[in-house]
């Protein structure tokens, strides 16, 4: 599987003369293939937010009664054909692709090929999307470039976090009141752990990352105002 992804990153890498463009490029193509899962996806959350009214009223009505709530959600879920595990798919897929495509950008034999052949590894104001950002607190308050330089090299990082938090918030579950609190847990937590990965990985995978939630972003938007909620009216 990682052969594949190199093979793939190189042919972009080769095209466009730049490594950042050929994750980019990726990144697109992918988000683009999973498009039929997002649909799933997103109809089950859909479809999940009509029935959790009746779910809360479930566990209210049989607060204490844990076996009694499981089956009658159970028979809620079954009644309106709702399977949860189907707005979990491509979630779960996400992370594997992730950890491949990390296995991939760490391989030195595969960057050392991408250099040989004059492959930039420039984007934007990065130098070199192999590094990781340079996080320094100037020793001397009133640097100003350096100041600069920190809030250049946080860029990255912040954008992670708020790319994150925003797909979370687009796509986040539905939950009953007795989860709420923990939902909203991680609807802060998660990103602030992307941010602090943003900080301590190559920024080659936190474009891939940002990448991907934009992609995603747009992609839920036009899933929900074009196919989803049109077919439900």
């Amino acid at each position: 599987m990682t052969g594949i992804v190199q093979t793939i990153l190189r042919y972009f890498a080769e095209m466009t003369g730049n490594y950042a463009y050929s994750i980019i490029i990726f990144t697109v193509l992918l988000r683009l293939a999973m498009s039929p899962l997002s649909v799933s996806q997103t109809r089950t959350m859909e479809k999940q937010k009509k029935i959790q009214p009746l779910v809360d009223e479930i566990q209210k009505k049989y607060k204490g009664q844990s076996e009694e709530i499981n089956r009658r959600v159970m028979e809620v879920y079954k009644q309106n054909n709702f399977n949860i595990l189907a707005g979990c798919l491509p979630a779960l897929l996400t992370l594997p692709i992730m950890l491949v495509f990390y296995k991939g950008m760490q391989d030195m034999n595969f960057m050392n090929l991408l250099a040989s052949e004059g492959i930039s590894m420039k984007f934007l104001w990065i130098a070199d999307i192999m590094k990781k950002p340079l996080i320094a607190i100037p020793a001397n308050i009133a640097d100003i470039g350096a100041w600069l330089v920190l809030i250049r090299e946080m860029l990255m990082p912040i954008i992670t976090a708020v790319t994150t938090y925003m797909t979370f918030a687009q796509t986040g579950q539905p939950t009953s009141s007795e989860s709420g609190n923990s939902m909203a847990m991680f609807k802060w937590l998660w990103p602030i752990m992307f941010g602090y990965f943003a900080i301590v990985s190559a920024q080659s995978l936190v474009i891939y990352w940002v990448t991907f939630n934009v992609i995603n972003l747009i992609q839920q938007w036009v899933i929900l105002k074009f196919i989803v909620r049109p077919a439900t009216k």
